[in-house]
């Protein structure tokens, strides 16, 4: 299948995308969905997989990180899934203004996940250095006991063997 839409009707929302990323971008893949895996029928004839086309939306490689897919166009699969768990409804759908305002939900939703997830580890941390400190504390006050227990003496762990008060 060849390209559906001109890189000049893409290139405005190329354009848009890349003001929120400027890694972004949108490359047209000829074999993105397998539409038939490849497979040999009754006599042993084999046969080659056949593929459908999907406009994906691309990150380049940059600031240390490798290029990938991010997400590939498709109608959103609101008829439900097949028994495979792929989307009933993932048929092409053309690139549009759609597109920038679902990156932008989806950046947005990143956004707070990263942000939560940030919260989340501070608390985590806070409530760690606090156990701690409570250890510390919790140990500190048991050295004390021993110190007036054995009368002053520390036992370092080198064959010293306090000597304990009489019972």
């Amino acid at each position: 299948m060849t390209q559906p839409q001109s890189d000049a009707e893409i290139a405005p929302i190329v354009a848009r995308l890349r003001e929120l990323d400027p890694l972004l971008s949108i490359r047209w893949n000829p074999t993105s969905r397998m539409v038939q895996p490849p497979h040999f029928d009754a006599t042993g004839k084999p046969y080659a997989p056949k593929y459908e086309g999907r406009w994906e939306v691309m990150r380049e490689q940059g600031h240390g990180l490798e290029p990938g897919i991010v997400y590939v166009v498709r109608f959103d699969g609101s008829a439900g899934l097949t028994n495979d768990g792929r989307p009933v409804d993932d048929t092409y759908r053309p690139v549009g203004w759609w597109l920038v305002e679902y990156m932008q939900r989806w950046d947005a939703a990143q956004r707070h996940f990263l942000e939560e997830r940030a919260r989340a580890w501070k608390e985590h941390e806070e409530a760690e250095a606090a156990a701690i400190a409570m250890d510390d504390a919790a140990n500190q006050e048991f050295m004390d006991k021993f110190y007036h227990t054995v009368k002053g003496r520390y036992w370092i762990g080198r064959g010293f063997t306090p000597e304990l008060p009489p019972q």
